[in-house]
């Protein structure tokens, strides 16, 4: 029984002094890309550009922050991915969030209708009551990011509303209500329009009503030319 236990605890600890360099060198690896990526982030920043990054998850983003990005970017499929990552955070906030539209105020009843007509008119076969859902759940993650980010983050429309310019002129708008009702500063946020033709005339009028936009999928050369 002894031998076997030498044997035990000598193998035990063979195989720790195996792994533990290996872990502290792989903390240290770590730290020194950390370190080389803030250092490359300060370099761009010093050049007058500022450094985004693609996500509104709060794990991704206080590690954004910590690298030294200022602000960053959103869309429905990140967000949607941020709350499946943590749906014991969101299920209770979910229900809540439904019973604000179907008890509260009829603005959110008239919220509701209005966007069941655009997405009857788009021929988009989804409850108005989830998309309600998913924006005022976009609110909460870009509300979180703000706190983060020193800068600006930006919040796409519906890109099932790429070709549509009133329907995005009536997201755009929406957000910001939104946006506001909860104090967040609009000046921060700007809204993501894809470069399509009904994007490039979205962009247009939202601009001339003073709302911030960023543009998205702007791909051939001529489309970069003309936003």
């Amino acid at each position: 029984m002894k031998k076997k236990g030498l044997v035990f605890w000598f193998a035990t600890l063979t195989y720790l002094s195996l792994l533990l360099p290996q872990t502290v060198l792989c903390r240290r690896v770590k730290d020194d890309l950390s370190l080389r990526i803030n250092a490359v982030v300060k370099a761009i920043q010093a050049q007058g550009t500022q450094v985004w990054v693609d996500t509104a998850e709060p794990t991704e983003v206080k590690k954004a922050v910590d690298l030294g990005a200022s602000g960053g970017t959103s869309n429905p499929a990140l967000i949607t991915e941020a709350i499946r990552k943590n749906p014991q955070i969101y299920e209770k906030r979910i229900l809540t969030l439904a019973d604000k539209y179907l008890k509260g105020p009829r603005m959110y009843t008239e919220r509701l209708l209005d966007m069941g007509r655009t997405l009857e008119r788009l021929n988009i076969d989804e409850d108005p009551l989830l998309k309600a859902v998913l924006l005022e759940l976009t609110a909460d993650l870009l509300e979180s990011a703000l706190k983060g980010f020193s800068g600006p983050i930006s919040w796409e429309v519906d890109p099932r509303f790429h070709n549509d310019t009133e329907a995005m002129v009536e997201e755009a708008n929406l957000i910001y209500q939104i946006a506001e009702e909860r104090g967040l500063d609009v000046e921060r946020i700007f809204i993501k329009i894809p470069a399509t033709e009904a994007g490039l005339k979205t962009t247009e009028i939202l601009i001339a009503s003073g709302i911030n936009v960023n543009l998205t999928l702007v791909f051939p050369l001529p489309r970069h030319l003309r936003v």
